[in-house]
């Protein structure tokens, strides 16, 4: 078995993990068979990315909205519209997939309570005020069409998540438990007091539901591995994806049930159809506060290296905190390959 460098990763979540793609302006993912691209990759990127908008589960297609067609792509956490008789910025709008969830659940959020008009920021539009839990990241992240790059109005707010259609109340969140939430226009927003600001508050998936809800994730393509590709050697056989052109990275335990559990990063390089060996591999993990980069391994005679680490304690690799990894192979000639791979910890309820 290939030599195990040791690597203890703490590293902070950022918001753009796109893995390489066809067209420089393009975001694709390992995880999902679908690219942004055009116009939504642009809105996507400065809009907030991975953080706000979430993985994208659609292509990007045409599809009725009210009585107009318009090309839409879903997200976990969004739906984009592209308006193309709107001027930038607004030749992009988000669908309203707060108020579509609730009402495929059969709830009309103008028939619930309303808030307090004296109470700390109330909307009249909606008759709601937004707790004061949800307050400082609902008034820090919007969509930035003012010129103001160092602060974020409230109509750039309102663009992001819209207007609040409910009161703050306890509600199922998405892992059983009880959770202080409330509902906007775009967004449903989950307050985890025992997570560090800003990981208290959380976005619901509302993207995710909708197309679930419609069947409308598009089928991964049917696996079509390179001929002649040799399996890998030792721990990094565990998980290996079907052998594809270029660089590509995984993880031997992607759901690690145990504190400061023992994993490894593998990565593997083919070109023209055929494996390199020799070429350097660096890692850099991103968990929640920190960045740390491993390395240097090299590849060997199946194309594979491999960054054995432990995934820390319970403060660094938060429970079902995804963590990102991204890997770069570097030929002997100097040529620069990158992938992306990703673990989340998975351990029991304390």
């Amino acid at each position: 078995m290939r030599r195990l460098v040791p690597l203890l990763i703490s590293v902070m979540l950022i918001g753009l993990f796109a893995a390489p793609a066809q067209a420089a302006s393009d975001y694709c993912f390992p995880q999902v068979p679908d690219c942004i691209s055009g116009r939504f990759a642009s809105y996507w990127r400065d809009g907030g990315g991975l953080a706000i908008f979430g993985l994208p589960l659609s292509p990007s297609q045409k599809e009725e909205v009210g009585d107009q067609s318009y090309r839409v792509q879903y997200f976990e956490r969004a739906r984009f519209e592209l308006h193309s008789d709107l001027a930038r910025p607004y030749d992009v709008l988000l669908g309203r997939i707060g108020v579509d969830r609730l009402a495929a659940r059969g709830l009309d959020w103008a028939t619930f309570p309303k808030g307090d008009p004296a109470a700390a920021h109330f909307f009249s539009e909606t008759g709601h005020a937004i707790a004061p839990q949800f307050w400082g990241f609902w008034s820090t992240h919007g969509l930035e069409f003012d010129g103001n790059k160092r602060a974020i109005s409230i109509p750039e707010a309102v663009a992001l998540f819209g207007f609040p259609v409910s009161e703050a109340q306890m509600e199922n969140g998405e892992d059983g438990n009880m959770y202080l939430t409330q509902w906007f226009e775009r967004a449903r927003f989950e307050y985890h007091p025992q997570n560090q600001p800003p990981y208290d508050v959380l976005l619901g998936r509302l993207g995710a539901d909708l197309v679930a809800q419609q069947a409308i994730i598009s089928p991964p393509p049917p696996p079509q591995g390179l001929p002649g590709i040799p399996t890998p050697i030792g721990a990094c056989i565990a998980n290996a994806p079907i052998a594809a052109e270029g660089a590509q990275a995984w993880m031997t335990v992607p759901e690690p049930t145990t504190i400061d559990q023992f994993d490894s990063i593998c990565a593997r390089l083919i070109v023209n159809g055929a494996v390199v060996s020799g070429a350097d591999v660096v890692a850099v993990a991103h968990y929640h506060n920190k960045s740390i980069s491993s390395g240097k391994v090299s590849t060997g005679q199946d194309g594979v290296a491999e960054i054995g680490f432990k995934i820390g304690d319970e403060h660094l690799a938060l429970r079902r905190r995804t963590v990102i990894v991204d890997v770069t192979i570097t030929t002997r000639d100097k040529h620069s390959y990158t992938a992306q791979t990703q673990f989340t910890p998975n351990y029991p309820k304390p």
